[in-house]
């Protein structure tokens, strides 16, 4: 087998040495598997070293997403933060509001009567004279004199 197995020192010399041909040639036998493996190690190092690679960019990647979900996390807590001011700046006018609103009720309700007295009032008074004055016509139709009318 032509390889490293043919080029090694040591069965080289193991042959120089007289050892049995046996021996020197399960030497080359073992030397030549051992080569294959090393070949597959170092051909599932480099498959390996690409995949590290690999992992090294997707983890370049995640450190670039997790940095702008950092970013949106920190715009979001500031959007909450003014969401929050902005829902007590509106409880606070509705409150306000509704005191208004509770003020106006009121106010309408006395105007509301105010008015129901002074209509009661102008209708008495505007009755009487009504009354005096549909009294003067009839007493001067009867021939009433004019200056007791």
């Amino acid at each position: 087998m032509d390889g490293g197995a043919d080029r090694s020192y040591g069965i080289q010399v193991a042959r120089l040495a007289g050892l049995p041909d046996a021996v020197v040639a399960r030497a080359r036998e073992l030397l030549a598997e051992l080569e294959e493996k090393n070949e597959a190690l170092q051909a599932v190092n480099k498959e390996l070293a690409r995949a590290n690679v690999h992992a090294a960019e997707l983890m370049g990647e995640l450190e670039l997403r997790n940095n702008d979900i950092a970013r949106l996390n920190a715009s979001l807590a500031r959007a909450n933060a003014s969401a929050s001011e902005v829902v007590a700046e509106l409880e606070f006018r509705k409150e306000e509001l509704e005191g208004l609103n509770a003020t106006l009720v009121s106010t309408n309700e006395e105007k509301t009567h105010l008015l129901g007295v002074a209509a009661h009032d102008l209708r008495g008074g505007i009755s009487g004279m009504v009354g005096l004055s549909d009294l003067a016509v009839e007493l001067l139709r009867d021939n009433f004199p004019k200056e007791l009318v």
